[in-house]
């Protein structure tokens, strides 16, 4: 009984540890790699206890290069954790980053996939530092978002656009008649949803950036709101 009690208030100082430390996203999918992939992905970690917490370590193959902005993380304060994808073969990638901090008995652990059509050695380089990445990155980007009945195939009009990061809202924002919008936002991993009243709401994460700017969405009817 006693070690059952025990195992029990593990668990539970173990949950709550793992809750007041947060990564963004949650899991990693490249897509189809191809030539001209932008294989380079950032990580937000957050601190929300009111004591420091430190990053130990990182647990990664070859096929990954990581680097981060800083090991120390202050109360209520986030870091960011850079990865880029050297994929060494062709097919389907397949790895748990694994993340140790000081705070917590076991890693949180990263799900990263992708699927390499494409494989040119010469681009293995390094992962850019955060200067150059600022750098060689425009501050923000611009993409397109465009809703669609799934039933009809007509654009939806005056659905409603919330774009937020790190679970906080950025932007909101309505389509247009012809079922379009046109947003800037920095290059960053964002939840995407759109809703509109008498369809079933959609909720997409993607990372979006210059080659990842065009996100199409196809509501399905809510058949106990929708209108004729």
């Amino acid at each position: 009984m006693r070690a059952l009690l025990i195992s029990f208030a593990l668990f539970a100082w173990t949950c709550s540890a793992l809750s007041q430390v947060t990564v963004y996203p949650k899991r990693i999918d490249y897509g189809a790699v191809v030539s001209g992939t932008d294989r380079v992905v950032d990580i937000i970690v957050e601190n929300r206890k009111d004591t420091k917490d430190f990053l130990l370590r990182i647990e990664h193959s070859h096929e990954l290069d990581v680097l981060y902005s800083a090991k120390e993380m202050l109360p209520d304060s986030s870091i960011t954790i850079r990865i880029k994808l050297n994929p060494r073969n062709t097919g389907n990638f397949q790895e748990d980053l694994k993340l140790h901090f000081g705070s917590l008995p076991v890693p949180i652990i990263v799900p990263i996939t992708a699927d390499v059509q494409h494989l040119d050695p010469a681009d293995n380089i390094p992962c850019p530092s955060f200067s150059q990445r600022a750098a060689d990155c425009c501050p923000s980007n611009m993409f397109v978002i465009e809703v669609f009945d799934a039933t009809d195939g007509k654009p939806i009009g005056k659905a409603t656009v919330t774009i937020s990061q790190l679970d906080k809202m950025v932007k909101k924002t309505e389509t247009f008649p012809n079922g379009g919008v046109t947003q800037s936002l920095p290059i960053a991993y964002y939840s995407i949803q759109i809703e509109k009243k008498g369809y079933i709401s959609q909720t997409r994460y993607s990372y979006i950036n210059n080659r990842n700017n065009r996100f199409r969405f196809e509501l399905e009817r809510d058949p106990e709101q929708f209108e004729e």
